[in-house]
């Protein structure tokens, strides 16, 4: 590929994870970069890294998408990026206890980032990209979406709502070269799994892996990717065995 600047690529919550590893592969591929994050230090440290390795424009936000007075600022600077090429909305964190046991408001919080965050931030983006006639969206959802979860059932349902969100996003704008997509990553090698359950019992998904297998979607036009056959096969078992089952067996792994 010749290195020469393209687009803007946007990426929320991007200093760690998945979030990372696409801000690395957008870089690579000689990309302005515009980063969201909430950890001054962890963003410091990996623009430092990135800016060592590629000679890119970067740009920072030092944000927290449970706030909706910083996700009006981060609309605001969208609505500036006319060269907007790729939204991808990564924000997204779990709380591994009980229902009960949260006060409702940091509930609430988990939504606002989850949803809120993406369903605003999408709106101002396919604004600019249906100007231009093409454009792209990636919403990192979660296998979650499909099963229950035990402890955290706001979690799941919020990562529900984001991908009927992408679907219907997907439907409408397609023609007008805008494609959707809802990245469903599912046991992936991050910190956050770590704080989870999956990750220390069986090999969990690199996060290179994952981000090339969501860019290979994106270039096929695919609105949902399920990367690595563990996740598939999970997929196609939700689909053939009781509904009682699988939440079961999902339970299980959680132990």
């Amino acid at each position: 590929m010749s290195k020469k600047i393209k687009w803007t690529v946007i990426i929320t919550w991007w200093s760690s994870g998945i979030g990372a590893g696409f801000a690395r592969e957008f870089a690579e591929q000689w990309y302005h970069l515009l980063l969201v994050a909430k950890d001054k230090v962890q963003m410091e440290t990996f623009v430092k890294y990135l800016k060592v390795l590629f000679p890119v424009k970067i740009s920072t936000l030092l944000l927290d998408l449970s706030d909706k007075s910083d996700i009006k600022q981060l609309e605001l600077e969208i609505r500036k990026t006319t060269d907007l090429e790729v939204l991808i909305n990564c924000a997204g964190y779990g709380i591994n206890n009980d229902f009960l046991d949260e006060d409702i408001e940091k509930r609430e919080d988990m939504v606002t980032v989850h949803d809120l965050a993406a369903m605003r931030l999408s709106y101002q983006a396919l604004k600019i990209m249906k100007k231009r006639r093409h454009g792209n969206i990636i919403h990192v959802s979660s296998l979650a979406w499909l099963l229950a979860l035990w402890n955290n059932p706001i979690y799941a349902a919020s990562k529900i709502f984001l991908n009927s969100f992408s679907q219907n996003l997907y439907r409408i704008y397609k023609k007008y070269g805008i494609y959707v997509q809802s990245l469903c990553p599912g046991f992936t090698a991050t910190n956050f799994s770590k704080r989870w359950w999956y990750a220390f019992k069986a090999r969990a998904m690199k996060v290179d892996e994952v981000v090339k297998s969501s860019l290979s979607c994106m270039r096929r036009k695919k609105l949902v990717c399920v990367p690595w056959w563990k996740n598939k096969l999970i997929l196609a078992l939700y689909h053939v065995l009781p509904r009682a089952w699988s939440h079961k067996i999902f339970q299980y792994l959680q132990q």
